[in-house]
């Protein structure tokens, strides 16, 4: 391994000197499960390239490289690791002659500058000049909303699928089917091998549902409880366990999840006790999370338009180690709905939402009925102008 200077294990955040190009490290922990690696300076420069691995009771080996050439890693030794490794190289040859001419197929597309759509291009160009002026050093606020709002634009035409232009829709419809293939087999391998190694890739498939094409929830939870059974005390028992039933739960039609949180006050409040018989919007967000934010503030002319006719809205931010930047944060955007906080995922409602990274919203009705998950402001507006005539 060369030129970094520090490696460090992820989940307990433990530092490990690198000294003449090579490290050693005990590490003894309570449950065998996959952990991490990363180099510390790769983190600061805004890179993350982890390297996994299994803490079993066995001596592992890592040959690693500078990001850019870490396609010749080497990693050796312990059964669990090793298998773990096997299964990505073969997941990797799986339909691979298939996938490559399809991936030709889309570059070839994209010289000819017939992939995307006249109007994903259109949006493109606005993003990169709202970009340039958020950025420059004369840049102002509105600048900055100008660039995010510009950002859910391109995100909702990429959500939609409308980024495409016909033949690139029928390109990636091809790349679809081969990844609903690829994802299919690892379930099934997961639930032929009920290992630790599979433990995690179903962990893993779970927690990023949304972009496993081809997997329901419903598909998991029989999986999980065989897993369960097996594996009763484990941490991935509990977590699986909260992440289904938040899954299976928080859909459209379903209820919302219940809980408790604290205020900026450090007064507790329960959220059915918030919005019992009100229509509303649950808001999970964060400080750092720059579209949550904008989403945020385009509900602020809706709530004033219905507060006084059966709705309102909770929001609940995601923060670490302090409420600092909660605190200025809401005393800037003046939101005037009860705002809560979850620090340090100690009630574990995003799991329990089944939302990764920042937030996502969730429309309820008065019985506590989903009715939309990450509605923009205008869909909000149209159904409570139906339902609150």
């Amino acid at each position: 391994m060369l030129g970094q200077q520090r490696i460090r294990i992820v989940l307990l955040r433990i530092f490990i000197p690198i000294n003449n190009g090579k490290f050693e490290y005990s590490l003894t922990v309570p449950y065998t499960e996959a952990y991490f690696l990363f180099f510390q300076d790769e983190l600061e420069m805004g890179s993350f390239n982890p390297i996994c691995f299994f803490a079993e009771n066995d001596t592992i080996v890592f040959r690693l490289h500078f990001k850019g050439e870490d396609k010749q890693d080497e990693i050796s030794g312990g059964e669990l690791t090793s298998a773990y490794y096997n299964y990505l190289k073969f997941s990797q040859e799986l339909l691979r002659p298939q996938g490559n001419a399809i991936s030709d197929s889309i570059a070839e597309l994209k010289k000819k500058d017939a992939y995307y759509s006249a109007e994903f291009k259109l949006q493109q160009e606005k993003q990169r000049i709202a970009n340039e002026k958020s950025n420059a050093e004369n840049s102002t606020e509105n600048d900055f909303e100008i660039s995010i709002a510009q950002t859910k634009v391109l995100q909702g035409m990429i959500n939609r699928g409308e980024y495409v232009s016909p033949k690139g829709k029928t390109l990636n419809d091809k790349m679809d089917s081969i990844l609903v293939l690829k994802n299919q087999h690892k379930l099934n391998y997961i639930k032929n091998n009920l290992s630790l190694v599979s433990y995690y890739f179903l962990f893993r498939v779970t927690e990023y549902l949304n972009d496993y094409k081809g997997i329901a929830i419903t598909d998991i939870k029989p999986i999980a409880l065989e897993f369960a059974e097996k594996y009763p005390g484990h941490p991935y028992t509990q977590l699986m366990a909260v992440m289904v039933d938040g899954l299976l739960q928080t859909k459209v039609g379903g209820r919302y999840y219940d809980f408790s949180a604290n205020d900026l006050n450090g007064e507790n409040h329960t959220l059915s006790e918030i919005i019992d018989g009100k229509y509303a919007v649950i808001d999970l967000w964060a400080t750092w999370c720059g579209p949550c934010i904008m989403g945020s503030k385009n509900l602020l002319p809706i709530y004033e338009e219905f507060k006084d006719k059966g709705f309102t809205i909770c929001g609940v931010a995601r923060e670490y180690k302090n409420t600092d930047d909660l605190i200025c944060r809401i005393e800037k955007e003046k939101f005037p709905w009860i705002n809560l906080v979850e620090l340090d995922d100690k009630n574990q409602i995003w799991l329990h939402y089944g939302v990764q990274g920042g937030g996502r919203k969730f429309l309820v009705d008065s019985t506590g009925v989903i009715l939309a998950i990450e509605p923009d402001a205008e869909e909000i507006r149209k159904i409570l102008n139906e339902k609150l005539k």
